[in-house]
Parts: C-alpha cells; structure tokens; sequence
C-alpha cells in the first residue's frame, strides 16, 4: 500500500473519529448515518481485519428505530406526568380557596334571626345567625350600626318570657368588623332569645343603656 494510500486512509479515519466524538458531545437524540465504505476499510487496515471480517456492514436502522421508540415513550411519559402534576394542583388549590373564602367553615346552624332597626338615623337592617362551633357555641352577625362622640354599639342577647318581656340581658362584647361571638355556656339553647344591639355611653356602667338600635328574635 502506498505512502499517499495510507494518508488518505488515515484522514478518513481521523475524520470518522472525529465524527462520532461530535455526535456524542451533540443532541443524544441523534443517529449517524452508515459511513462509506472506504471508511470502513481504513479502519479494518487500522485494526487488522480480514476482508471478510471488513466486508461486514453495521445496520444503524434498528438503533435509529430502538432510540425513536424510546424518545416517543419518553415524551409521552412527560406529558401523563404533566396532566397529573396540573390535576393534583387543581385539586389542593380548590380547598385551599374555599377555606380562604370561609365556605369550609365547620359549623351547625342552631336559629338565625333578622335584626329590625330601631333607630333608622343609627343602624341599617341586620342578620345574625346562632351557630355551634365544635363544643361551643356562637353568635354571627351581621350589621350596620354606628354611634358618636364617645358612645360605643354593643352586641345582646336576651332572654324573653312568653309575654315578651326581658327576663335576662347577656353581653357578648362591643361590635366588632369581625361580626364572631362567643356565647356563653347555658345561654341561647334554652327559652326564647333575642339578639339586641344597642348604643352604650363610655360611663363605665355595665349595664344595658335602654337605647337599642336592632333587635330580632332568634328562631
């Protein structure tokens, strides 16, 4: 074999090594095409195949066909995974927005009642509801009512004979934006109940002032 045989050998084989260097440092996704067949025989001469041995071409087809079957699986296995990851978020967001909303409130209506106003130039008309929270129960409300100067609303409940007559008088604490109270323990349960809101001046006397601004039996 000649001197410019062997160089041109050499340099198809240098450029074939470099080829399959490049393609493995590229997109793995990639399949070499069959080189030619003088590449072949450089590289039997390098390695000192016979002609039988060199005539022996390898078929890239069902490497090609293996890699595409398993990039097609691949993407399909990202994609399931992707829809799965969505649904799961979906299903935590949905609870989490409910009981951001209040509507997971955990809670068992006991009456409700409508609150009439008293005094229109002090209040609007209200609602409340009695509820039981776990072992206790409370007072919901909601209302509009405002007081001057230095006077303060605070929130009653009442206890009222068959006549209509107030036989008891609970405070559960001034209005407050969050409209929750806690009811003590033996009232609102037995007897007839009313819920009252009244106008009470900063005097420091405890008891109902007389001046009631919405009031509404609980049923």
């Amino acid at each position: 074999m000649s001197a410019d045989r062997h160089d041109e050998d050499d340099l198809s084989l240098s450029d074939f090594g470099d080829l399959i260097s490049n393609l493995r440092a590229a997109d793995q996704t990639v399949v070499p095409e069959v080189p030619p067949a003088e590449v072949w025989r450089a590289l039997a001469d390098a390695i000192g195949l016979s002609d039988e041995q060199s005539d022996t071409v390898v078929d890239f087809s069902d490497a090609r066909r293996r890699r595409e079957s398993r990039l097609q699986r691949g993407r399909r296995y990202a994609v399931a995974v992707a829809v799965a990851v969505a649904a799961a978020l979906l299903l935590v967001a949905v609870p989490v927005g409910l009981a951001l909303r209040g509507d997971g409130d955990d809670r068992e209506l006991v009456a409700s009642a409508s609150l009439d106003v008293l005094l229109p130039s002090a209040a609007s008309p209200g609602s409340a509801e009695l509820v039981r929270r776990d072992d206790h129960l409370e007072l919901d409300l909601e209302a509009a009512a405002w007081a001057e100067g230095s006077s303060f609303l605070e929130v009653w409940l009442l206890e009222m004979d068959p006549e209509g007559e107030i036989v008891r008088l609970v405070s559960l604490g001034p209005l407050t934006p969050s409209g929750r109270y806690v009811v003590p323990d033996g009232v609102g349960t037995q007897g007839t109940w009313a819920v009252d809101v009244s106008i009470e001046p900063d005097d420091g006397n405890a008891d109902h002032s007389g001046q009631s601004v919405l009031r509404g039996a609980l049923a």
